[in-house]
């Protein structure tokens, strides 16, 4: 189940479930996955508004 990364917005949305989906393989404590989660969305929407500033 590939999905495209044509659509930037839709991004954060195959990295949440990519992690997920890893965390769920490897049998991680899904609180530490959650955590990880949080903080890669935080850096993605970090780095959408600075790319909305600039232009």
């Amino acid at each position: 189940m590939k999905k495209s990364f044509d659509d930037v917005h839709d991004l954060p949305n195959v990295i949440s479930s990519y992690i997920s989906e890893r965390c769920e393989n490897n049998g991680v404590k899904s609180r530490y996955c959650r955590t990880k989660k949080i903080n890669i969305m935080n850096k993605l929407s970090n780095l959408e508004f600075s790319k909305m500033k600039e232009h």
